[in-house]
């Protein structure tokens, strides 16, 4: 299981004669930007909330 389409975007590249390496670390670089941005998202819209003890 490769998460984002990475093996189709590897296979569209290869198909295309584009540099594979090159399409693959933007891709990885852009699945690393959207799941950072999620959780920043998350932690904007929902806090965290205390629990008094």
């Amino acid at each position: 299981y490769t998460p984002g389409g990475f093996a189709e975007m590897n296979l569209i590249a290869l198909s295309l004669d584009i540099d594979v390496a090159f399409v693959a670390t933007h891709h990885t670089g852009r699945l690393f930007v959207v799941v950072i941005g999620a959780a920043l998202l998350a932690r904007m819209l929902w806090p965290a909330t205390r629990r008094r003890e």
